[in-house]
């Protein structure tokens, strides 16, 4: 997790401005909230099926989108920074050091709040398939989510993941991010995992 930032990313993580907005109309008007929000409804539905009180999706965009502003460090983000895109490997001169490879950088043109690709690899680290990792189970996912943004986990033990979510989350810190920035963070990059039809039903109720 510490070579992907202070290695690819480094550069662009080090050039930083400032801005003051809402961050969760942001994120919608960016389109990782949905524009379309029926494509949150199969997860409002799974999730309501589940026994959940939750929200329905306009209800809850809508809360998001008036968030309050928040000043907010930006940077140039990778933007789609999830485990799939992420490779470790053997430096090809020296067989002790591991380097961080990144790929597809085609969402990589704008300007975004430093927490953005930190959010998107934590939620993509506890709900995508990762090969050695078994799935977060239901009570476990619980768990992450009840944990207050930012601050370690303590559930490694049960789970590999959280051993790169905390890290995760011990670079936010280092980095002086907002804690109520990077909840929405989190906040629009499940949604954004809820509009996969590809991930199961299950999972997608879970993360809405």
């Amino acid at each position: 997790i510490d070579l992907i930032f202070s290695g690819p990313l480094r550069v662009w993580r080090s050039q930083v401005t400032s801005g003051r907005f809402k961050v969760g109309k942001w994120y919608h008007d960016e389109g990782v909230i949905p524009k379309d929000l029926s494509r949150l409804n199969v997860g409002y539905e799974a999730a309501k099926a589940s026994g959940a009180a939750v929200g329905e999706p306009a209800v809850l965009v809508t809360a998001i989108d008036n968030f309050p502003e928040l000043t907010v460090n930006l940077s140039l983000a990778h933007a789609d920074l999830h485990v799939r895109n992420v490779f470790a490997r053997y430096h090809p001169h020296d067989e002790g050091f591991i380097d961080a490879v990144l790929l597809d950088f085609f969402e990589a043109r704008m300007q975004s709040p430093a927490s953005r690709d930190l959010a998107t690899l934590e939620v993509s680290v506890a709900l995508d398939e990762l090969p050695g990792c078994a799935e977060l189970d239901d009570q476990t996912l619980d768990k992450w989510l009840s944990k207050a943004v930012m601050e370690p986990t303590g559930l490694e033990a049960l789970n590999l993941r959280f051993v790169a979510i905390d890290a995760v989350r011990e670079r936010a810190v280092a980095e002086g991010i907002d804690p109520r920035e990077y909840r929405i963070s989190l906040i629009a990059y499940l949604l954004r995992f809820v509009k996969f039809e590809k991930q199961p039903l299950e999972r997608r109720g879970r993360a809405y």
